[in-house]
């Protein structure tokens, strides 16, 4: 697939999530096709895959109207990212992030496409921790990554 040389244009939407309480902003390339929500790496943001040229490599998809792109903050720097916080904390910070992207994310995605219905595809670093964690105990934890 050839593409016409022009860049592909870049909306930039966002709410105060409900969720969070906090700002969320949302990037999206495409007009058509199928979605696909993209999970920044561990400390990134909504626009690194840009950055990164992601959108650039996929360019011929966007423009056949194959692909949809939407790429979402993390709040890992608020959660697993805080050595500060319990790893309880932690979690429930996670589990809050889960429910912004079903609560929220996903119903705006499916609007944007005009199809309450559409399955979305997702892409991206697991938002867990990569590292081992220790128990007060000492003894290891699981982590997934």
């Amino acid at each position: 697939m050839e593409t016409s040389g022009a860049p592909i244009p870049r909306k930039i939407d966002g709410w105060t999530s409900s969720v969070l309480g906090r700002p969320m902003p949302i990037a999206s390339w495409g007009s058509a096709g199928r979605p696909l929500i993209l999970f920044p790496t561990a400390a990134g943001d909504f626009l690194e895959v840009e950055r990164f040229d992601l959108v650039k490599s996929v360019e011929p998809f966007l423009s056949a109207g194959k692909t949809r792109l939407f790429s979402i903050d993390s709040i890992n720097s608020l959660a697993w990212l805080d050595a500060s916080l319990p790893v309880a904390e932690q979690a429930k910070r996670q589990a809050y992030y889960a429910q912004y992207v079903e609560q929220e994310v996903v119903p705006y995605v499916r609007s944007e496409c005009g199809d309450p219905d559409v399955r979305i595809a997702t892409a991206g670093r697991a938002s867990a921790p990569s590292t081992p964690r220790t128990r007060s105990s000492g003894a290891p934890t699981s982590s997934t990554r």
